[in-house]
Parts: C-alpha cells; structure tokens; sequence
C-alpha cells in the first residue's frame, strides 16, 4: 500500500504466553516446533513457490457497511486506499502451494495508517500458525501476536507476543490492549471468511475490483 508507517526498529522483545499471564523475557526466543512451522510456512506467505495466489478486498461503502469481496490487484488496492473517498475496507492474499496455504486479511480505516493483519498457514489442510499484527499509532507501537500448533488447533505449542516501538523509539513496552493481540483461529482454510470467494475467483466467477481512476 502506498500509505506506510514508519518502519519499526529493528530491535524486538519478546514475551512469551504460557497458560497464564504473558511473561517477559530476556533471552531470544526459540521453539523447535515455531522454528520448523516457519519454515516451511514463511516462504509461501511470502510468495516464495507458491502454485496459486489470489488477492481478494472489500470497501466500506459510504453507509458503513463493508461490501462484498471482489477479486483485486496491488495496484487496484493502491488506488481505493489512496482515493479521496476511501472510507476503510479489508485486504486478503492467499497464497496455495502443495500441502501448504497462507492467507491474511489486513484491515484499514480510513484516513489513518493504523492497521491489523490477521494471517494463518495451513499445513495439510490444518492450521499450522496463527498471527495478529497490529500497528497502534495512539502508542507509537507494533505488536505481532504468534500461535503455533503442532497437534491440537486448540492448544497452542508455542504462543509469543513481539512488541516493536515505530520509528525506533526508545522505552519500555506498554501493555498491549486485548484487541491488538487476539488471534482468530480458524482449523481449516474452508473455515476462513473469504474462502469462498477466492474459490470463486479460482473458477473466474468473481467480480473485480474497480477503484478510481
């Protein structure tokens, strides 16, 4: 998207959430399940061999209510975002490769930069990594929320939560709000909310964006 925020410092810290409160840690994280979950889902969510990608995004219209999904491009999404009249919507990509499938969904409000991009990666058809990333301008902070899950969906193996402060400012990290860090779990791809419509934009029945020109 054209409008960034600030880069986030590239120094991160880490807490790790166990079964009870998060707690803060010195050391550098590191799970062996997280670290092999990554792997092999980080190339994909990056575009990295991937057999299919498909970006998907929906507008709020001017009665406040989000439209319904429609096949995108980059480019298209620039030009909705950028427009006079953009009043918020969502953002998907999925990315198919074999045995393997990521997809996100970012969230804009209008005339703001903050935003949340909620992403998962299914492994076999079965969730594999769930994220939540939050770019808060009101604390000047990211937060990017992490669940890894080996056997059981609902159990996570490894959950951790890195806060980064924008534009590298100096301090410790506030206490994230329940909203910024949640994670949306969903066990397979058919469960996400746009999996019917990146179905359909397989099969060239989806509608496209149009965006101002």
């Amino acid at each position: 998207m054209a409008r960034r925020v600030a880069a986030c410092a590239a120094l991160f810290w880490g807490i790790v959430a166990g079964s009870n409160a998060p707690t803060a840690v010195t050391a550098a994280f590191y799970s062996p399940v997280a670290a092999g979950i990554d792997k092999v889902c980080s190339p994909v969510a990056g575009g990295v061999a991937t057999k299919t990608t498909v970006r998907l995004a929906r507008l709020v219209a001017a009665d406040g209510i989000l439209g319904p999904w429609l096949r995108s491009t980059a480019s298209l999404e620039d030009r909705a975002v950028n427009a006079s009249g953009f009043a918020g919507g969502d953002f998907a990509i999925i990315n198919e490769s074999v045995a393997l499938l990521t997809a996100s969904v970012t969230h804009r409000e209008a005339a703001t930069t903050a935003t949340q991009t909620k992403a998962w990666c299914f492994e076999g058809g079965k969730l594999a990594r769930a994220t939540t990333d939050t770019i808060d301008v009101t604390s000047q902070m990211e937060w990017r929320h992490t669940q890894y899950f080996d056997t059981d969906p609902d159990t996570p193996a490894a959950d951790v939560i890195n806060a980064g402060a924008l534009g590298g400012r100096p301090g410790a990290a506030p206490k994230p709000s329940p909203a910024a860090i949640a994670i949306d779990r969903y066990h397979t791809p058919a469960e996400l909310p746009f999996y019917n419509a990146y179905k359909s934009a397989l099969a060239g029945k989806l509608p496209a964006l149009t965006a101002p020109s």
